[in-house]
């Protein structure tokens, strides 16, 4: 039987890519349970389940919600990531709001990055940009003791000419033979090299997708496959090229898009080498002793550095685009009702029933009056300005998506609520964690205690930190705990999927194809579910009875399936409202599929639809292939896989009427038509 499914994967995929996964499959499948947890399992979960070892690399990357475990690299990055992107939106002036960045805007950041204008010729925002950079490496990198080298120079009159940069972009230059000569020509040109070992420079970059010459490390050294940045001895040669001719031959990403990817990789060599580095993480991998496990376990920690080979023709990477899109518009028309339950999350998190009646106070403060709320949000990092945000979506991080599809998934979420949704709920989430803070910052029980203690604050630190009115002061020492307490928060109760909640091989750009749709439940099934778990055990342990664990399940069961049950009835009323308003389509009962459902089938929907089993849900259309014809190894390969295989079996035209955007939220248009 697994012969027959790897056989049959060659009808799915490129012949090159069925070869690699029969191949991986089959060496995986002989290898034992350790490899079958390599291939399902988060990274976090495959590198505790190593050993003491293992468990200690894990820790540095991630801290698993409510363990009381310090935060790792990938838990606090993206808050610091959003803190210094709102700081460099005020510099620059920029509004929040969802606009387009300004021309003048975008001009000026053009200015700031040619690195033969001095600081004194520049416009006052270009200025203002370079600036920003300053800021953050004295306000940020400096202080954290983490040494950068200082990039500022004088031209030939001794003007200062202070650091932005630049960021080679692996889209342009890895599917375009032309522009990889012409980058060639350049190495070539300004070292003085022969144009043939020039190309070879070129396409070891390529290859190994290192294009961050804000940081480097030493080639030769222990660990270097694990370090942050491209190698210095490339970073000085290509220091010699001015950045005006890289822009003029288009290999270099826009400026906005550099900038953000800047303080991206500038808050991962701080967050990392916080937690000792690549030297510290070879050192305990170097302890694992079985060199299969070792070999994987590197594997897992390149995947949670954003270090995986993203390698791709050009035409896999448009077709691979065009296929991310179309599933998009065509199956989360409804994911912002299907997000409702994410409103459990902060109920949760805060583990009392007393929340409850504070819950819908924050969900119209959020709705109504949001801007104290929000600013607070953006303060601590888990939201950030919408423009800059807009950059954020742009420069993900899995090259998998050209930008015209990324456009178009971003308008998409925009103008079918998600992406108001995703902000609103961690709005209402930062309310929440104020709320919490501050309730058990006046509580005398050795349960607030244990919960400030797990967040990383003392009652103290939260009443100095907040006024008589809840308003915050993060400047102090205190005041920063307090911020990383109240993000901490937040991010355990509304799910930001990160590398540690996926497989290994599910950071692999060139696989976004099968992973898609599925960080949702491996990241809330890890988050939200298990450390509503992971309390509960917490609660037995102290010796609490059933009592404790109990509270834990009624609580979730009272805000979760509600919500998920609302969310359903909205989107079938919805469904059936579209049907009467396109043309070919007639309203009718058909649409209120739950009103037909027996009461045990329709608990099963309510909890699969809440998320409650977290990556196991991916098991249920598994099971349920069979009723409908389909082979059941296929819904864990993906939506693509599914639309190939209704191609073979039900034909081009059923895939295109299931296939048509709106209509495919009902369904798709009916046969007959």
């Amino acid at each position: 039987m697994v012969d027959a499914a790897l056989d049959t994967a060659k009808i799915y995929y490129p012949p090159k890519v069925a070869t690699k996964i029969r191949k991986e499959a089959k060496g995986i499948l002989g290898k034992g349970w350790s490899a079958i947890k390599y291939l399902v399992a988060p990274s976090d979960n495959f590198l505790k389940s190593l050993g003491p070892v293992g468990r200690e690399i894990a820790l540095i990357f991630y801290a698993g919600s409510q363990t009381g475990n310090l935060e790792g690299f990938l838990d606090t990055r993206s808050r610091r990531v959003n803190e210094w992107m709102n700081k460099i939106t005020q510099e620059l002036g920029l509004s929040d709001s969802s606009a387009p960045i300004p021309q003048d805007v975008l001009d000026a950041l053009l200015q700031a990055e040619d690195d033969t204008i001095p600081d004194s010729k520049l416009s006052r925002k270009a200025l203002a940009a370079r600036n920003a950079l300053a800021k953050m490496k004295t306000d940020y990198l400096d202080k954290s003791g983490i040494k950068v080298e200082n990039l500022v120079k004088e031209d030939k009159d001794g003007n200062t000419i202070s650091y932005f940069g630049r960021r080679i972009s692996l889209t342009e230059l890895q599917g375009d033979q032309n522009k990889q000569a012409a980058f060639a020509k350049l190495i070539s040109k300004y070292l003085a090299m022969d144009e043939s070992k020039a190309m070879g420079i070129v396409q070891d970059l390529v290859k190994k997708g290192e294009f961050d010459e804000a940081i480097g490390y030493e080639l030769g050294q222990a660990g270097a496959d694990i370090a942050l940045g491209m190698p210095n001895n490339i970073r000085r040669q290509l220091s010699a090229i001015p950045t005006k001719e890289m822009r003029k031959i288009g290999i270099l990403e826009p400026p906005e898009i550099y900038l953000r990817k800047y303080v991206d990789s500038m808050v991962k060599k701080v967050e990392y080498e916080k937690r000792g580095g690549h030297k510290r993480v070879n050192e305990l991998l170097d302890q694992i002793s079985n060199p299969t496990d070792r070999e994987r376990a590197r594997n897992a920690v390149k995947a949670m550095l954003g270090k995986t080979d993203g390698t791709m023709p050009n035409w896999y990477r448009k077709t691979q685009s065009v296929i991310l899109a179309w599933n998009i518009v065509t199956l989360l028309a409804f994911a912002a009702l299907a997000s409702l339950p994410d409103l459990a999350g902060p109920v949760l998190r805060s583990k009392e029933f007393n929340s409850l009646k504070y819950a819908w106070l924050e969900m119209k403060n959020a709705a109504m009056n949001p801007e104290e709320l929000r600013g607070i949000a953006k303060d601590i990092g888990v939201i950030a300005s919408e423009s800059i945000q807009t950059m954020y979506i742009n420069a993900a991080e899995l090259e998998a998506m050209t930008p015209g599809a990324k456009k178009i998934t971003e308008g998409f979420f925009k103008y079918t609520g998600t992406e108001w949704f995703t902000n609103f709920s961690r709005i209402y989430a930062t309310g929440m964690a104020r709320r919490f803070l501050i309730h058990h910052a006046n509580s005398t029980t050795s349960t607030s205690a244990r919960y400030l203690h797990d967040m990383g604050v003392t009652q103290a630190d939260i009443k100095a930190t907040f006024d008589a009115d809840g308003n915050p002061n993060f400047d102090s020492a205190a005041g920063k705990r307090v911020k990383d307490a109240m993000g901490k928060f937040v991010d355990e109760s509304i799910v930001r999927p990160n590398a540690a909640e996926r497989p290994v091989w599910a950071s692999d750009p060139r696989l976004a194809f099968v992973w898609q749709l599925k960080s949702f439940f491996y990241a809330y099934g890890k988050n939200i579910i298990g450390g509503a778990i992971r309390e509960g055990q917490t609660r037995w342990n102290n010796g609490e009875g059933i009592k404790g664990p109990a509270t834990l399940l009624v609580l979730a069961a009272v805000t979760l399936l509600p919500l998920s049950m609302l969310g359903l009835e909205i989107r079938e009323f919805l469904k059936n409202g579209i049907a009467w308003l396109l043309p070919g389509v007639e309203s009718s009962d058909k649409f209120y599929a739950t009103d037909r459902m027996p009461w045990g089938e329709y608990g099963f929907e309510i909890a699969d639809r809440a998320g409650v089993f977290g990556p196991w849900t991916m098991a249920i259309p598994m099971y349920q292939a069979n009723q409908y014809g389909d082979r059941f190894w296929v819904p864990p390969l993906g939506p693509t896989a599914g639309r190939v295989e209704d191609f073979f079996s039900k034909g081009m035209g059923y895939v295109i009427r299931e296939g048509v955007p709106i209509y495919s939220a009902i369904g798709g248009i009916p046969a007959d038509r």
